[in-house]
């Protein structure tokens, strides 16, 4: 019996070592090449996910109740407002692509770039940043005239409901996360560090 386990647990070993030396007799794929599982990517980086526009829009359409008489108001003003978000981000594209300014910065980005393109990169986010908040305001300013205020903390409600869910789908917390602070000091209470 002991000889019959020996001789299956020897044989196990050696398979496994035959596939593993398989594994690894493999040529390195390219890296250039693109990996068969995952998609092209398909947008530039800082560049609005149609997708996540289609998804957000579904949901909204899905979960906002109004009236019939108001549908079209609202869906005119929110397609404005959703156009206007789009071409401001192809505009921040467009002047970076024409600055040579990199979609996002780094380490490797600021040692490339010049004082004037680092500064350039950040004027032009701020530019983007308030054309989204004034089409934001605008859309505001359109629901006011088209639905109630209770229909608007609705439609913000869901829209932040979205965005959570977004969130969550798209980046998972870890199941458990320790908070505590490294640094003793930090956990050191009032009475404690007076003490110290």
């Amino acid at each position: 019996m002991k000889k019959t386990a020996f001789i299956l647990m020897l044989a196990c070993a050696m398979s496994l070592n035959f596939a593993f030396a398989q594994d690894h007799c493999k040529p390195m794929p390219d890296k250039n090449a693109p990996h068969p599982e995952k998609p092209q990517h398909q947008r530039e980086p800082g560049s609005i996910n149609p997708m996540m526009l289609k998804m957000k829009k579904d949901f909204i359409q899905e979960n906002f109740v109004i009236e019939s008489s108001k549908k079209e108001a609202f869906w005119n003003a929110y397609n404005a407002y959703e156009r206007s978000i789009i071409d401001a981000h192809k505009a921040q594209r467009e002047f970076r692509k024409a600055n040579n300014i990199p979609n996002r910065m780094n380490a490797d980005s600021l040692s490339n770039l010049s004082d004037d393109a680092i500064l350039k990169y950040y004027e032009n986010n701020f530019t983007t940043k308030n054309l989204i908040f004034k089409a934001e305001e605008k859309f505001f300013n359109d629901m006011k005239n088209i639905l109630t205020p209770q229909q608007i903390a609705q439609y913000y409600l869901l829209e932040k409901n979205f965005q959570s869910s977004a969130v969550k789908k798209n980046h998972p917390m870890p199941a458990k996360m320790d908070m505590r602070p490294m640094n003793k000091e930090l956990q050191a209470t009032p009475t404690e560090k007076k003490a110290n």
